[in-house]
């Protein structure tokens, strides 16, 4: 069937579509990866598009196709090489929030989308270990100034919603020193809530940060129904569970892929 065509239906969300609340008007906020903003799901859907992932230390290269950073241009979250995935999470996560191609729905299929882009290319064998070099990765200062970004930009694209399917290190309880709290109590302060995915270590009683910030929404993953996946964390100071397990949505080549993570439970909250 469609993508997200079980997920979806599975939050009760065509209840609310059907009564005209589809997002229409405001706009989902994901802090990602790469993001194909011209796939079919998401084509004309973007603004204020960003990019904060950061060049330092002789192995860590920011993405943004100038080689600047922070960008801030139609352009700056969606380098997308060919034959690269460095946008496949962002995409299909940005999809599962606000896609619409017409036939494939996400969570919000009338909101706009604010793609910000935060992974860099690291080169260092050690630092991408278990994952060969090179690898993309982000880190919570690049993560800090998206939301900063975000926090400026509330009001100019009536941001209502930021996903952060990005997260790590293991705490055991609320991890309010982190200091992407700061920004994240002034987005809530501003009615924005920023969702973040639990992670995927199969832990009862822990979650990644940011997702452990008590203000942030901490999601793990369910399947359509009520079973916890295996892989996600849960703690008892999580706030949702969201469908996370075989979620078809958009891929950055065209078409559709098949993902499963708190990753993808966590724009159905967005959403």
């Amino acid at each position: 069937g469609p993508a997200v065509a079980s997920s979806v239906p599975s939050i009760d969300v065509e209840d609310a579509w059907a009564r005209g609340y589809d997002g229409d008007g405001l706009t989902v906020a994901v802090i990602d990866g790469g993001i194909a903003i011209n796939h079919a799901m998401l084509s004309g859907k973007a603004v204020g598009a960003a990019c904060f992932s950061a060049t330092f230390g002789g192995d860590t290269f920011t993405q943004y196709p100038s080689g600047q950073t922070p960008e801030i241009g139609p352009a700056a979250a969606s380098n997308c090489p060919f034959g690269s995935d460095r946008c496949d999470l962002g995409t299909h996560v940005a999809s599962v929030a606000v896609g619409n191609d017409g036939t494939n729905f996400g969570v919000a299929r009338g909101a706009q989308l604010m793609p910000i882009d935060v992974f860099s290319e690291v080169t260092d064998e050690s630092v991408c270990d278990p994952d060969p070099a090179p690898c993309e990765l982000t880190d919570s200062l690049a993560v800090l100034d998206a939301l900063n970004y975000v926090n400026e930009n509330v009001d100019t694209f009536n941001v209502v919603a930021v996903n952060l399917s990005v997260g790590g290190g293991s705490n055991t309880g609320p991890c309010d020193s982190d200091p992407r709290k700061v920004v994240i109590d002034m987005l809530r302060e501003k009615g924005v809530a920023t969702t973040a995915a639990a992670g995927n270590q199969g832990s009862n009683g822990a979650t990644n940060a940011p997702a452990c910030i008590s203000s942030a929404v901490g999601v793990g993953a369910t399947n359509d129904g009520t079973t916890v996946a295996s892989f996600s964390n849960f703690a008892s100071f999580m706030d949702v569970m969201a469908p996370g397990v075989n979620i078809r949505a958009a891929d950055p080549a065209g078409g559709l892929r098949t993902l499963s993570g708190t990753s993808m439970a966590t724009p159905h909250v967005a959403g």
